[in-house]
């Protein structure tokens, strides 16, 4: 089943089926279910971090690193060095060396 799917289903029936008879017949367990449930927000967070992330490193024409484009983040949002530095090196946005 699929994730988005199963939670849109729930979240529509909602006063018509409980949750756990929804999930009774779909054969999903309420641990999955609220598995999927919190996943979900934190990818919609983070592909505003992500455009954030890629604007900056745009707008600084890939010449800072990680931290830096940390300190800039942190600015207007709290997030820890090592998201950012994840988000960066997963969509290869590297910084340019001088070299």
């Amino acid at each position: 089943m699929v994730p988005e799917v199963v939670i849109q289903l729930i979240n529509f029936d909602k006063g018509k089926l409980t949750q756990k008879k929804v999930l009774e017949v779909l054969n999903i367990s309420k641990t999955t279910y609220n598995r999927w449930v919190k996943k979900i927000p934190r990818d919609k967070e983070d592909s505003e971090l992500v455009k954030l992330v890629k604007s900056l490193c745009k707008k600084n024409k890939f010449r800072y690193g990680y931290q830096e484009i940390t300190y800039l983040i942190n600015k207007e949002i709290s997030v820890n060095k090592n998201t950012v530095q994840r988000i960066m090196q997963k969509h290869n946005l590297n910084c340019k060396s001088s070299t």
